[in-house]
């Protein structure tokens, strides 16, 4: 494989990377304004199969990000070596990239859950 095939591969897989990243804002945009609108007025029923169902789309997402990053990371250095250039991200750059990008996704996955939890069961003071 030359540099120009790679870095075409790269340009794909990062395009595919930001639309996964809008399908999850979307995904969670839903999630948050059916537990704003309906979430009260659900049976736990429906909100156990609404959060399963997010739970379940989101966590494939997130393993799909992950594997996508990876290969990101291994075309780069591939790259580079083609190139014959410095690597540009270095192996702890793109470790923390991936425990970030980990983190961030759990934190708005709670965050949406606890939402939904508030909705249900408002304190009333």
């Amino acid at each position: 494989m030359d540099i120009y095939q790679l870095s075409d591969l790269m340009n794909g897989m990062s395009s595919n990377i930001v639309q996964a990243q809008a399908l999850f804002i979307s995904v969670l945009s839903a999630y948050l304004v059916v537990a704003y609108t309906a979430g009260a007025s659900l049976t736990r029923y429906q909100v156990c199969f609404i959060s399963l169902i997010f739970l379940l789309i989101t966590s494939l997402g997130a393993f799909g990000q992950l594997r996508n990053v990876e290969v990101m990371t291994e075309w780069g250095y591939q790259a580079a070596a083609l190139g014959g250039g410095e690597v540009l991200v270095s192996e702890v750059q793109a470790e923390t990239t991936k425990w970030l990008f980990i983190a961030i996704r759990v934190a708005l996955t709670i965050g949406a859950l606890v939402f939904m939890w508030q909705v249900r069961h408002p304190k009333t003071t």
